[in-house]
């Protein structure tokens, strides 16, 4: 918003105030945005004799993770943006529960502890029409599952463990699922009426290294 890069354009420049331009850098850039985790750093450029052209981007909130009563809302980098006490309507945010290690606003989620809930996250952004197919997203640590449980009752579990050895898939192989979500949506928009009520539509990656969707009525 306007009002908030004039308070960080304020803020800078009585970083950069009665400073030679020989010694800013930019660091000195980001110890100011410390406090605005809303604002991305893009670019920092020396214009000689007297200027500095930077260049920030303002981040938007795309997923929310909920952790005991708090919302913790990221953008697309799982940048923690703001924490809140109420969800938003136009995000994701139905029982996408993280691990209890989770860090705070200013600081990325997407770490080893972690990455089954971001993996989740890109998952569910993948869906045309998340906000009116998904109504809830439970994740399995222990098992490497994630859940995406449907308004109409069916559950769309991913197993993110290779059926090769029972190890955790690569990141390729997680690209690989993630590029399938259209496909795994028109299997499920193919099911009868009956069959989006209940059982399983189970994803997975089968020993050939192929995704798999595969409908079962018990899981």
């Amino acid at each position: 918003s306007v009002s908030l890069f004039e308070d960080v354009q304020k803020d800078l420049s009585g970083q950069f105030e009665n400073r030679f331009i020989f010694s800013v850098d930019e660091n000195d850039v980001i110890s100011v945005l410390d406090k605005y985790p809303n604002v991305k750093f893009i670019s920092f450029e020396k214009s000689f004799p007297d200027r500095i052209v930077i260049t920030l981007k303002e981040r938007t909130k795309k997923f929310a993770f909920t952790c005991g009563d708090k919302y913790y809302l990221t953008d697309d980098e799982f940048h923690v943006v703001t924490i809140s006490d109420n969800s938003e309507d136009s995000l994701p945010v139905n029982a996408i529960n993280p691990t209890e290690q989770f860090n705070g606003v200013g600081k990325t989620i997407f770490n080893d502890v972690d990455i089954l809930t971001c993996n989740s996250a890109l998952i569910l952004s993948s869906f045309t029409d998340y906000l009116n197919l998904i109504k809830s997203v439970d994740i399995d640590y222990h098992r490497q599952r994630i859940a995406y449980i449907t308004y109409t009752g069916i559950q769309l579990e991913f197993r993110l463990n290779s059926g090769k050895d029972g190890q955790k898939i690569t990141s390729n192989e997680i690209i690989m699922i993630i590029n399938s979500v259209k496909d795994i949506e028109k299997k499920y928009l193919s099911l009868s009426e009956k069959q989006k009520k209940s059982g399983y539509l189970l994803v997975y990656i089968d020993n050939n290294g192929d995704v798999v969707s595969l409908y079962s009525e018990t899981n």
